[in-house]
C-alpha cells in the first residue's frame, strides 16, 4: 500500500500493483502449448506475408510477361502455401484461414494504397479495421488457456 496525494490535496491509498509475468498466468504444460502455438503464429505469419507479396506483384507481372516480378509472385505463392501447409497439421483450418485471408486483405489494401496509389475511402478503412478486429477475435478466443489468461490479466486491472 501507498499513499498518494491527488490534486485536491486528499490523500488516497493505491495498491502497488506488480507486473504480470506469463509464467504466473500459465503452468508449465500451458507455458509449452504457449510456446509452440506462437512459433505456429510465427510461421502463419510468413505464410501471410509471402501471399500478400505474391498478391502485390500481380500488377507488375503484367499478366505474367515480366520475367522478374513472375518469378518472385510464383515463388511467393509457393512458400506461402508452403507455411500454410505446416500450419495446418496443428491448427484448426478455420483459424488459419480467417487469419490469413483477412490479414492478406488488410494488407494488400494498404499497401497498394502506397505502392499503387489506389484509393481507400472511409468506408473501406472501417471494413479494413472490422476485418483486423474479426481476425483478433477468431484468435484470442479460441482456446480455454486464453480465456482464462484474459480473465486473470483483466482481474489484475483496476480503474
Amino acid at each position: 500500500m501507498q499513499k498518494i496525494q491527488n490534486l485536491s490535496n486528499t490523500t488516497e491509498i493505491v495498491e502497488n500493483k506488480r507486473p504480470i509475468k506469463l509464467s504466473s498466468l500459465l503452468s508449465s504444460n500451458s507455458e509449452q502449448w504457449f510456446n509452440e502455438s506462437m512459433q505456429l503464429y510465427i510461421i502463419l505469419f510468413f505464410a501471410i506475408a509471402f501471399e500478400v507479396l505474391g498478391t502485390i506483384l500481380l500488377p507488375a507481372s503484367q499478366n505474367f510477361t515480366k520475367p522478374l516480378p513472375t518469378s518472385i509472385l510464383l515463388a511467393s505463392y509457393g512458400v506461402s502455401f508452403y507455411f500454410l501447409a505446416l500450419v495446418s497439421q496443428k491448427l484448426p483450418l478455420a483459424i488459419i484461414y480467417a487469419s490469413w485471408a483477412g490479414l492478406g486483405v488488410f494488407s494488400v489494401a494498404i499497401l497498394s494504397y502506397f505502392f499503387y496509389k489506389q484509393i481507400l475511402n472511409w468506408q473501406t478503412i472501417i471494413g479494413l479495421f472490422l476485418i483486423i478486429i474479426g481476425v483478433t477475435i477468431v484468435n484470442l478466443y479460441k482456446t480455454k488457456i486464453w480465456r482464462s489468461c484474459i480473465q486473470k490479466v483483466l482481474s489484475q486491472i483496476t480503474i
